[in-house]
């Protein structure tokens, strides 16, 4: 009787020191976001009366060729007829099956038209000329030529190829791997075009914080993260791109230049709008395709509520269950090993996955993710996702997400030349600053998003992994 009684004693014990110390037994979270399944559609009135120049830097010179001819024709065709004077398509194009980039300007009568950019160091309209579409100042070249035959009140950039957000394959010093890229051009040893690349042309360019590129948007791969958009927050306006990869035919460009009715609104975020619904309208039976339009005037107050995400999860010294958290969440790779390369998470789902544990976590992290969801509905246009992703189609105020973010898993370990890597060594590239100083080969970094400094304390997104993952420096030679 007495042990019994003991045994009582001692399970009221326990379960006192579990409430008192509010350690539950397991996480609670329902997997469901509440934001998945929003079935609404999307209304856009993108009819410009001021005058648009469409730059569309066509990157074929890859596997790809076959579909940049596909959707060459789509734009010759959704042009054809549409009678708003208003609108002008640039196309820079470049094959792999010759060595040959050609400059065109598509008319709106079936038809198109050879230029001469040879001025710009680009194709004339009678001579050959192999250009790499990797080379930032092909792309400076080619926007400042637009500009120049075209002096219109709104411009909009379409970077069409591959596209990889920000990742790199391996820690190898002399493999020269597509980190944060863009636009491969396979006839110039693959070269690509690195983000701060292209925030470089737009700089040259004269694209600026006063004077911004009205649209950005990239019919490619992986592209919708947050580090991407944050890189153009003071050249652009509006960003449109997926979080996951796309499908080969990309966008809808006879549906999309249709949609650009005569009319009186030219706000680029109609455009954003039209993007989205169009990749929606032509891909709605799919179950693995996403696309959203970002307001990018708003993104710097996403990133502070991340940033202030990082420093309540580190202080609270839950790693582990953090790490549990983010593997629930919905992600865009495919396997373990793919995920080194693309750690890449839908942020709404994220930040749920926190809230949904709200009895588990600080009243400072529960109140950050929370912050970033409400954050969420005022960035995000409007978004689409298939059933893979949550399954939602509408506004940013009704679906809150759209945005992927890089989250590393690297609790996860790899095997390089016979040694065990933890997945961060191989996300070295996830760096503000420029990875050549570290002198390991033919490096990049210089992502704008994952900044850091020297104080030792976690104070951004990317020191929360360096003190996880990385505290002895080992995989980035420089403290943070």
């Amino acid at each position: 009787m007495k042990i019994k009684k003991y045994f009582i004693a001692i399970l009221f014990a326990i379960f006192f020191f579990l409430v008192l110390t509010g350690c539950p037994a397991k996480f609670i979270v329902d997997t469901n976001n509440p934001y998945d399944g929003v079935p609404l559609t999307v209304s856009e009135n993108f009819a410009p009366n001021e005058s648009w120049t469409f730059m569309i830097y066509l990157d074929g010179d890859n596997n790809l060729e076959p579909a940049a001819i596909e959707d060459f024709n789509e734009m010759i065709s959704g042009l054809n007829g549409l009678g708003n004077p208003n609108i002008n398509v640039i196309v820079l194009m470049d094959k792999a099956s010759i060595d040959d980039t050609k400059l065109y300007e598509i008319n709106q009568s079936n038809s198109y038209t050879m230029l001469d950019g040879s001025v710009y160091n680009l194709p004339s309209d009678t001579g050959n000329i192999e250009l790499n579409m990797g080379d930032p100042n092909t792309l400076k070249n080619f926007i400042n030529y637009c500009k120049n035959i075209h002096s219109s009140q709104h411009y909009a950039l379409i970077l069409w190829n591959h596209g990889g957000g920000a990742r790199s394959k391996d820690i190898s010093a002399n493999n020269n791997n597509l980190l944060k890229a863009v636009c491969w051009d396979e006839t110039d040893n693959n070269d690509c075009l690195y983000l701060d690349e292209v925030q470089q042309a737009l700089t040259d360019a004269d694209f600026n914080s006063s004077t911004k590129l009205d649209f950005i948007g990239f019919d490619a791969c992986l592209m919708g993260t947050v580090e991407v958009a944050y890189e153009f927050r003071d050249l652009a306006l509006v960003m449109a791109g997926s979080m996951a990869t796309e499908w080969g035919d990309g966008w809808d460009y006879d549906a999309l230049f249709k949609g650009m009715a005569l009319g009186s609104n030219n706000d680029p975020k109609e455009l954003g709008k039209l993007v989205v619904k169009t990749y929606h309208d032509s891909t709605s039976s799919e179950f693995n395709q996403t696309q959203a339009a970002i307001d990018l005037t708003k993104i710097s107050d996403l990133k502070d509520f991340i940033y202030n995400l990082a420093v309540s999860l580190y202080y609270e010294n839950k790693k582990s269950d953090i790490e549990i958290l983010r593997d629930k969440a919905i992600h865009f790779y495919d396997s373990d090993e793919d995920s080194i390369n693309y750690p890449y998470f839908d942020l709404n789902d994220i930040a749920y996955q926190i809230l949904g544990n709200a009895g588990f976590f600080s009243t400072a992290s529960i109140n950050n993710a929370r912050d970033i969801i409400d954050t969420l509905s005022n960035v995000i246009i409007a978004a689409y996702a298939g059933s893979n992703y949550g399954n939602y189609y509408g506004y940013g105020s009704d679906v809150k997400r759209g945005l992927s973010i890089f989250f590393s898993r690297g609790n996860l370990t790899f095997t390089y030349n016979n040694n065990n890597y933890s997945h961060y060594a191989s996300q070295w590239w996830y760096t503000n600053v420029d990875t050549n100083q570290w002198n390991l080969g033919s490096l990049y970094g210089k992502i704008d998003f994952a900044d850091s400094d020297t104080d030792g304390t976690v104070e951004t997104w990317r020191e929360l992994f360096e003190k996880w993952y990385d505290p002895t420096n080992t995989y980035t030679p420089s403290s943070y």
